[in-house]
C-alpha cells in the first residue's frame, strides 16, 4: 500500500504530540500533504494494514513517493533534507550540533511526557480494563506498549514509580531548556527551527495539563512566541477537538 502512494502522506492523530510535531513542520515549510487520520481512541492504528506500514503501530508515519519514515524527529530531519527551503536548521555547524542535542532530548523525554499525560489527563476521561490490556497484547506488535498499558490499568506501585521518574526527568529537561534560552532567542539558535518545532508541542501538552513552569521564565516566554506563530495555530490549535 505505502509504496503506491505518490506525494506526501501523513498517518496521524489529532491529539498525538508526535503527530503535531510533523504537522507543524509541514506547515512551516508550506507543504501540501494527504491526511490519513487514525483515531487512536478507536484503535484505528491497531490494524494489520497499518502495522504493515508501521510495525510498532504508532503515529505518525510519513510516506513520500512510497518511501516510509517513522519516528517524528526523524521525519523532521527527513523533511529538511527533501525540502530544504525554508531552512529550519542553523548554517553554523556548532549551532546545528547544539540544536540536534536539544531535539534528542525531546525524543528521550517522550515516554515521560506520555506517562504524565496518561496520569494527569487520560485517567480522568478514559477507563481501562484487563480486557483492554489483553486486546493490546493480542494485536500490538509492541511489548513495551503492552506493559505500559498493564501498569496504567493496575495503577499500583509500578505505575507510581513510572510517574515519579517521569516528573523528575521532565523537570530536569525543562530546567536545561530554560538555561539554553538565556543564551539564544530560540531553542534552535538565532532563528526558529527544528528544535523549536520538536519541543513546542511537548510544552503545549504540559501547559494544557497545568504543569508548573514557575522556575522556567525563559521557557515560558519562548512558548508564548512559538505558540502564536501562524503555522502552530494551523497545525496544532485548529486540530484540537
Amino acid at each position: 500500500m505505502a509504496k503506491s502512494l505518490k506525494g506526501l502522506h501523513l498517518f496521524h492523530y489529532t491529539f498525538s504530540n508526535c503527530s503535531q510535531r510533523v504537522r507543524l513542520a509541514l506547515a512551516e515549510k508550506g507543504l501540501s500533504w494527504a491526511s490519513h487520520h487514525l483515531d487512536l481512541s478507536k484503535n484505528e492504528h491497531i490494524t494489520t494494514e497499518y502495522q504493515a506500514i508501521n510495525p510498532k503501530g504508532v503515529v505518525p508515519t510519513l510516506v513520500y513517493d512510497g518511501e516510509v519514515v517513522v519516528e517524528s524527529n526523524d521525519i523532521l530531519y527527513y523533511l529538511e533534507e527533501k525540502f530544504p527551503q525554508p531552512s529550519l536548521i542553523p548554517d553554523d555547524d556548532a549551532k546545528r550540533t547544539a540544536m540536534e542535542a536539544i531535539i534528542h532530548f525531546s525524543g528521550t523525554a517522550q515516554t515521560s511526557i506520555k506517562v504524565i499525560t496518561f496520569d494527569r489527563f487520560f485517567r480522568k476521561i478514559i477507563t481501562s480494563s484487563e480486557e483492554d490490556v489483553r486486546f493490546f497484547e493480542r494485536y500490538r506488535n509492541n511489548q513495551e506498549v503492552v506493559q505500559f498499558m498493564q501498569d496504567f490499568h493496575e495503577n499500583s506501585e509500578a505505575w507510581s514509580l513510572r510517574v515519579s521518574a517521569a516528573v523528575t526527568e521532565v523537570d530536569a529537561v525543562l530546567t536545561r531548556l530554560d538555561k539554553v534560552l538565556t543564551q539564544s532567542h530560540w531553542l534552535s539558535g538565532d532563528e526558529y527551527g527544528l528544535a523549536d518545532i520538536s519541543w513546542v508541542v511537548n510544552i503545549y501538552r504540559m501547559n494544557s495539563m497545568a504543569y508548573a513552569f514557575d522556575q522556567c521564565p525563559n521557557l515560558a516566554s519562548w512558548f508564548d512566541r512559538a505558540s502564536t506563530r501562524k503555522a502552530f495555530q494551523e497545525a496544532v490549535v485548529l486540530y484540537q477537538p
